[in-house]
């Protein structure tokens, strides 16, 4: 499988080692991923992959949250086929 973060942190890692580097910031979802593997990769303080990843997804964001016991909001995944159909019909998505 292609790691889409490994190009960034092999050129960071490379760039670094002639150019100093003080802090990697990511703009958006996207590169906050990778900023926080770049950052690991030159050994900057850095928020880890993982969290950052749950970060960017709702469900998987409430599932470790509450496995820690942090109260989290009551919800319901739907698969994306659900939403669809329910737009087509112009119906709600099912209560339970």
């Amino acid at each position: 499988m292609f790691d889409i973060h490994r190009l960034p942190r092999e050129t960071a890692v490379e760039f670094a080692r002639d150019h100093p580097i003080d802090a990697v910031i990511g703009v958006d979802d996207v590169t906050a991923v990778a900023a926080a593997a770049v950052a690991e990769a030159v050994g900057l303080p850095h928020n880890s992959v993982a969290s950052v990843t749950a970060a960017r997804n709702k469900r998987q964001m409430r599932e470790l949250l509450s496995g820690q016991g942090i109260p989290v909001p009551r919800h319901r995944v739907f698969p994306s086929t659900v939403i669809q159909e329910s737009s087509r019909n112009k119906s709600s998505i099912p209560a339970s």
